[in-house]
C-alpha cells in the first residue's frame, strides 16, 4: 500500500516537471514571434511618431533662435554717422579733362538722326494716309446713299453738313472702320425705306432726315456698347464669385478629408489597443 502511494506521488512530480518544461518552451517560442504581436507593432507606431515630432521641434526651435538673432543684429544696427575724408587724385582729375576734351570731337548723339525722324514721321503719315483711303471707300458709298434718300424724301443734300469730317473724327478716336462700316449698311437699309417713308407727312415722326438717322445710329451704337461693357464687368464679377465659392467648397473638401483621416487613425488606434489587450 505505501508502495503505491509513493509509486503516485512521483508520477505526480513527473508530470509537473514535464509541465513546467512544455511552459518554459513554449515561453521562448512566444518570445521569437513577440515582434509580430500588435504591442511591438504600437511601440513602433509611436517611436515613429515621437523622432518626427522631436525633428519639427527642432527644426522650429531653431528658427526662432535665427530669427531672434537676426532680429537683434538688425535692431542694434544704426547708421555709419562717420565722415570719411574725400580721396582727392590728380590722376582722376586728368582723367576728366582728356574725357571733355574727347567728347569735343565726337559726334553727339541725339537719339533719332534728321533722316530717321523723316522716315518714322512718313511711316506715321502713310499709315494715315491709308487709313483715310480705306475710311473714304466706305464715306463714298454712305454718301452716296445719304443724297439718294434726301433726293427721294426732299431733305438736305449731304454736302450742307460737315459729315465726313465729323465721321473721319470718330474712326480716328476709335482707332477702327468698324462703325463706319456698320453704318454704310444702316445707311444702305435706310434708302431701300426711302420710297415709303416719302409717302408719309413730313411732320410724321416716323419720316426722318438723314441727319437725325446718323445721330440716332450712334446714340445705339453707343448704348449697346455700354451696355455690353456692364454684361463684361457682371459676368467678371460673378466669375470671381464663383472662383470663390469653389476655393470655399475646396476648403471644406479638405476639412472634411482632414476629419476623416483623424478618425481612421484613431480607429486604427483603437484597432490596435484591442488586439493587445487579447493577446494579453
Amino acid at each position: 500500500m505505501v508502495m503505491d502511494i509513493n509509486s503516485t506521488k512521483e508520477q505526480l512530480d513527473n508530470l509537473k516537471i514535464e509541465g513546467a518544461e512544455a511552459f518554459n518552451q513554449f515561453k521562448g517560442v512566444a518570445g521569437k514571434y513577440r515582434s509580430l504581436l500588435p504591442d511591438d507593432l504600437e511601440v513602433a507606431f509611436f517611436s515613429v511618431i515621437r523622432k518626427f515630432c522631436m525633428f519639427v521641434a527642432t527644426v522650429a526651435i531653431l528658427v526662432v533662435i535665427m530669427s531672434l538673432l537676426v532680429s537683434v543684429i538688425d535692431y542694434m544696427s544704426s547708421a555709419d554717422e562717420g565722415i570719411s575724408e574725400p580721396e582727392i587724385s590728380y590722376v582722376k582729375y586728368k582723367d576728366e579733362l582728356q574725357g571733355k576734351y574727347e567728347q569735343k570731337y565726337q559726334q553727339q548723339q541725339t537719339g533719332l538722326s534728321v533722316t530717321e525722324k523723316k522716315e518714322k514721321q512718313l511711316a506715321i503719315d502713310g499709315e494715315k494716309l491709308e487709313f483715310e483711303k480705306e475710311f473714304d471707300e466706305y464715306y463714298h458709298e454712305i454718301e452716296l446713299n445719304l443724297n439718294e434718300y434726301a433726293k427721294i424724301v426732299g431733305d438736305d443734300p449731304v454736302a450742307r453738313h460737315p459729315v465726313r469730317n465729323d465721321l473721319l473724327q470718330i474712326a480716328i478716336h476709335q482707332q477702327s472702320l468698324e462703325a463706319i462700316a456698320e453704318l454704310d449698311n444702316f445707311v444702305e437699309d435706310l434708302v431701300d425705306d426711302a420710297n415709303n417713308l416719302v409717302k408719309l407727312g413730313k411732320s410724321d415722326v416716323r419720316r426722318p432726315t438723314w441727319v437725325s438717322s446718323i445721330e440716332w445710329f450712334f446714340f445705339e451704337r453707343k448704348k449697346q456698347l455700354r451696355l455690353e461693357h456692364e454684361r463684361i464687368q457682371q459676368e467678371q464679377h460673378d466669375a470671381l464669385q464663383d472662383n470663390a465659392n469653389a476655393l470655399k467648397k475646396l476648403m471644406m473638401a479638405g476639412s472634411a478629408f482632414i476629419a476623416f483621416m483623424f478618425f481612421v487613425i484613431i480607429l486604427v488606434l483603437m484597432r490596435i489597443e484591442s488586439n493587445t489587450r487579447v493577446s494579453k
